[in-house]
C-alpha cells in the first residue's frame, strides 16, 4: 500500500500534516487541528488507515505531535486511538503522544486518551 502524505494547510481553518509511511512503519499526525468539518477531512485518512490495519502485519509506530486541536477534532482522534487498539491484536504498535512544553493540558489528554482507548501510549514533552 502506498504511503499517505497530506500536507498541513492554513487559512480560515488549519489542518495537521499527515504522514503514514508504509516505507518505514512510522506514522505520525503534526501540528495544528483546527478544522470545522472534521469528518471531512479524517474520514479519508481513517478510511486509508482502516484500510492498511485490515491488510497488513506490519510493525507501526504512531506519533501524534499536535501543538493544538479543537474538540471537534478528538472525536477523530479517538477513532484513531481505537483502531491502532484493535490492531495489536496482530502486531506490534508503538503509540507516541508529544505535547508541547507549554501546554500541560495536551499531556493531561494523552493521558485521557490511553484510558479511553485502553492503548498504552508513551508521552512525550517537546519544545516549541
Amino acid at each position: 500500500m502506498d504511503s499517505l502524505i497530506i500536507p498541513a494547510t492554513e487559512g480560515d481553518f488549519i489542518t495537521p500534516e499527515i504522514r503514514f509511511d508504509t516505507s518505514n512503519g512510522v506514522f505520525e499526525i503534526s501540528g495544528e487541528s483546527f478544522i470545522e468539518n472534521t469528518d471531512e477531512f479524517y474520514d479519508p485518512v481513517t478510511d486509508w488507515l482502516d484500510e492498511f490495519l485490515t491488510t497488513s502485519t506490519q510493525n507501526i509506530i504512531f506519533n501524534f505531535k499536535f501543538t493544538y486541536y479543537n474538540s471537534s477534532s478528538s472525536k477523530s482522534i479517538l477513532k484513531i486511538m481505537k483502531s491502532l487498539k484493535t490492531y495489536t491484536e496482530k502486531a506490534s504498535v508503538e503509540v507516541n503522544w508529544y505535547y508541547p512544553s507549554i501546554n500541560e493540558d495536551l499531556r493531561q489528554e494523552g493521558l485521557d486518551y490511553q484510558m479511553m482507548a485502553e492503548l498504552p501510549i508513551n508521552i512525550y514533552e517537546f519544545e516549541l
